[in-house]
């Protein structure tokens, strides 16, 4: 067997792999269909910058069927995809649950400056104009 054959074919393998494994990932985050997973975001009134945010939604809940609701805030360093998993139980077992993206984080406008009380203190403290 030819030298570069061997790595080839591992590569081959990898990849058919990887393939198969990205639409079984979207079957498990979407409870084989029975949950909704949707991205938005929406306009901060002060700053007019987009919040960014990930919806995990029973595909049974709708304006109908009104279903109890959690919002997942993800720790300092993170972005909303930290709390997939608890949004992914949750969403299976009723709950529409909404994980945000933080000021600064993942794909939120907003910088950590702009996020409210540590700016006002900042402006409070040191007389900057508002």
């Amino acid at each position: 067997m030819k030298p570069f054959v061997k790595p080839l074919i591992a590569m081959g393998a990898f990849l058919a792999t990887t393939f198969v494994c990205m639409p079984l990932a979207n079957a498990l985050q979407t409870d084989f269909g029975k949950v909704e997973v949707s991205m938005g975001s929406f306009q901060d009134s002060n700053t007019e910058k987009a919040l960014t945010y990930k919806l995990y939604r029973p595909k049974s809940a709708d304006e109908t069927h009104k279903a109890p609701a959690v919002l997942l805030l993800h720790g300092y360093q993170n972005d909303h995809e930290t709390s997939a998993a608890y949004a992914i139980e949750l969403a299976r077992r009723g709950f529409v649950c909404l994980a945000l993206d933080e000021y600064g984080h993942g794909a939120t406008e907003i910088s950590m400056i702009e996020r409210g009380y540590v700016n006002h203190k900042t402006n409070y403290t040191f007389g900057l104009p508002d």
